[in-house]
């Protein structure tokens, strides 16, 4: 993950860019932490159950 945050500072992203990248992969893994499994075995069944995991929690979220 640090070389992925390098290569975008590398590339002039800006700092709030970088921040939103990082926290995003936090996002990321923390759900594949909670369905305990591993990085490297995520499947796009799972990239779809993650993204629809946030749209339920922004929604619960909403003022």
């Amino acid at each position: 993950m640090t070389a992925y945050l390098h290569e975008l500072q590398a590339a002039g992203r800006p700092a709030p860019t970088q921040r939103s990248y990082g926290m995003d992969l936090l996002r990321w893994f923390r759900f594949l932490w909670a369905i305990e499994l591993p990085w490297n075995e995520a499947t796009r069944i799972e990239a779809r159950d993650f993204s629809r995991w946030i749209q339920i929690t922004a929604v619960e979220r909403a003022p």
